[in-house]
């Protein structure tokens, strides 16, 4: 196992999933690099001083574990990023039902989020071909996993289901409707990744390898995430009894699976 440059595929559907990671990494690096500009873009703005800088560990999180995704090159990580983006596009799906937020960018979002939700799917046959029956892990690393990955899904269906909970407690504001999309979107990715790794952790003996590798994605997403917290706390300022608090449990969470992965290599 070793860390090099991605390489291009050769196949037709191996190279849609790899653009397909690729544009996730880019959307995840711009949102981490201007919140402001996505904020206005998107409906969302600060409610508290600074808040607009959620948007930096949010893309963070995606960018990280997009770009694990390249540079691993394993089906779990694809199934896994196409997932993640399917449901989130399904929380965009709820935001034109439920929020009115029918709008041109969040059309074009979900539309996009589809496709490459599709395209990321065609690894899922060869991600999940040796899985065996789900059992819950008894071993104590891979319980403390699934406990975080269980921790990380329940944020994201409250994030999904209340938005409007969570922007106000985020210290974020709607400045229209269509601002309900990306956050019921962002809750998608986080509950599908969460979920996924609660399953996978009790699949460890038949996917012990798909287990290892998707602890790594997540640590490096968690760590993308937290220097992307950290940017926010430097060059938006405010907002910090809220950031510092879910800094910590992000950290707390990043030092569960790099535990995990010290644990398994």
């Amino acid at each position: 196992m070793e860390f090099s440059l991605p390489e291009f595929p050769a196949t037709p559907m191996a190279q849609a999933a790899f653009a397909a990671a690729a544009l996730a990494a880019l959307f995840g690096l711009v949102y981490l690099c201007f919140p402001q500009t996505i904020g206005r873009i998107s409906g969302l703005q600060s409610g508290r001083d600074g808040a607009i800088g959620e948007l930096r560990p949010a893309g963070g999180f995606l960018a990280g574990f997009a770009i694990a995704t390249l540079m691993l090159d394993q089906p779990i990580l694809y199934a896994a990023l196409g997932l993640a983006l399917a449901v989130g596009a399904f929380g965009r799906v709820l935001s034109l039902m439920s929020d009115q937020a029918v709008s041109l960018a969040n059309v074009a979002m979900l539309l996009l989020q589809a496709l490459m939700a599709g395209a990321l799917a065609t690894r899922i046959p060869e991600a999940f071909a040796e899985a065996g029956v789900f059992l819950w892990p008894t071993d104590a690393q891979t319980q403390l996993s699934a406990y975080a990955y269980a921790g990380l899904a329940t944020a994201g269906l409250v994030i999904m289901f209340m938005p409007r909970v969570s922007v106000r407690i985020a210290g974020l504001a709607f400045s229209r409707q269509a601002g309900h999309g990306p956050v019921r979107s962002a809750g998608g990715v986080l509950f599908a990744l969460g979920l996924l790794g609660v399953y996978i952790s009790g699949l460890t003996e038949s996917l012990y390898v798909a287990h290892l590798f998707l602890v790594m994605a997540m640590a490096a997403a968690l760590i993308v995430s937290i220097a992307g917290r950290l940017a926010a706390f430097v060059i938006n300022r405010g907002n910090y009894l809220y950031s510092f608090i879910i800094l910590l449990l992000f950290t707390l969470e990043g030092a569960v699976f790099a535990s995990g992965l010290a644990g398994m290599i």
